[in-house]
């Protein structure tokens, strides 16, 4: 779905990354405890691996993918990671925490 959005707007598609896989999957479950791009020790987002992280996108409670990336591109701040040419590499992540998903998308370059 990003990539075909990122296809649409005369953009190269991003591929996917393992290493960033493992950053979405810990940034998935710090947001259950601490919704926000501060870590829920106090630092920045992109201290999980700051040589791969370059752009984040978070949500909750969106059950499906064509969801979360619709709101993502409803908001201008998640819409210039998603069309941010720098961006060529991505991983996204969910885990669900008392029937609500929690989403993390991680970009680098």
């Amino acid at each position: 779905k990003v990539n075909e959005i990122r296809m649409a707007n005369g953009l190269s598609a991003v591929q996917y990354s393992a290493s960033l896989e493992t950053t979405s999957v810990v940034r998935a479950n710090e947001i259950t405890t601490k919704f926000s791009h501060t870590r829920p020790d106090g630092t920045d987002w992109y201290t999980v691996n700051a040589n791969l992280q370059y752009g984040e996108n978070l949500a909750e409670g969106y059950n499906t993918a064509d969801d979360v990336v619709n709101a993502w591109m409803a908001s201008p701040t998640h819409r210039a990671n998603i069309l941010k040419p720098d961006f060529n590499t991505c991983a996204i992540s969910t885990t669900t925490q008392n029937g609500r998903t929690y989403w993390a998308q991680e970009f680098g370059i």
